[in-house]
């Protein structure tokens, strides 16, 4: 049986707004998207659930104590330097400081003010660290574009998290103890350095891996993530094809050295394979190149996002 987390998890970023708008009436929800504010106005109240605060220039949030029960709150694109003002939101499961300015010693800890938090996104601000003191209930943490190069060790304990956005960090390596989080299903590692696929095991429930534009030159040690659907590796050093799961159903393999035809032997055993991206690589310099992917993977239903039509 799925629980509300089970299902929770499953939403994409617009579709876990939309799920909260429309449970919401319009007096418990209100839009302040780019309105020119400098500071969270005086005008919310313990009324409000959901709160949007969206492409403004806010810099002071002290005013969010005026809505304790506020559920979703979104500040996403503002001049926050320092999230220390923000006060217990205990009903929180929604937090976006997305595109703020805020480092890590200026992040508080997160449990202790919204200890049922889901949804927590700090894209592009100047963290250096993950978020201390995380709550066991976060579902979805987005770190991207910040200046983290390591994981604190031990990791906290998160067994609710399943997507793990890490991209654009200067990790240089895939962390050796990532493997922690034993119940992520996504997980973004996409320009962050890395030369090398390793430290995946335990994260048998990973059903998509993203490791694309990174300095990678072989596909190595996935045999502890056979369950991945979705693989991209795209835009690194990758001549030969090999140690693919069965299970998987999209290969983005796009900007890679691939040179060698019989490469895309390797494919044809894997039967629920149904897109595959070979656009950048060597041997999509062919004349024949579509014809002859399409040749050689008898099941392909999309090459490089263009979908399959074959006669029948």
């Amino acid at each position: 049986m799925e629980t509300d987390n089970d299902n929770t998890s499953k939403l994409t970023p617009n579709s876990q707004r939309l799920k909260i708008e429309n449970e919401l009436t319009d007096e418990e929800w209100e839009d302040f998207t780019h309105q020119r504010l400098a500071a969270v106005p005086a005008t919310i109240s313990a009324k409000h659930k959901k709160l949007v605060f969206r492409q403004n220039a806010i810099t002071d949030i002290t005013n969010l104590s005026l809505a304790p029960n506020v559920t979703h709150l979104d500040l996403y694109d503002n001049k926050i330097t320092s999230a220390l003002p923000l006060p217990p939101l205990p009903a929180l499961n929604y937090l976006d400081l997305s595109f703020n300015l805020i480092p890590s010693p200026s992040l508080p800890p997160i449990s202790p003010l919204f200890p049922n938090l889901t949804h927590l996104y700090l894209i592009s601000n100047h963290l250096s660290a993950l978020p201390s003191s995380l709550p066991p209930s976060i579902i979805y943490l987005e770190v991207a574009s910040n200046h983290i190069s390591s994981l604190p060790s031990p990791l906290p304990d998160l067994p609710n998290l399943t997507h793990l956005y890490l991209a654009c960090n200067p990790l240089r390596q895939i962390p050796s103890n990532l493997s922690s989080f034993s119940s992520l299903q996504i997980l973004s590692l996409s320009s962050t350095g890395l030369t090398k696929i390793e430290n995946l095991e335990g994260l048998s429930h990973l059903q998509e891996l993203y490791l694309s534009e990174n300095r990678i030159e072989k596909l190595e040690n996935l045999e502890g993530v056979s369950n991945v659907k979705i693989l991209d590796v795209s835009s690194n050093r990758i001549k030969e094809i090999e140690g693919l799961g069965d299970n998987i159903e999209e290969f983005w393999m796009s900007s890679n050295r691939v040179e060698d035809w019989r490469q895309l032997d390797k494919l044809e055993k894997l039967q629920k394979l149904e897109s595959v991206y070979f656009n950048g690589n060597p041997i999509s310099k062919d004349v024949q190149y579509r014809p002859k992917v399409i040749r050689a993977l008898t099941r392909l239903q999309e090459l490089d996002a263009i979908p399959v039509y074959r006669n029948t």
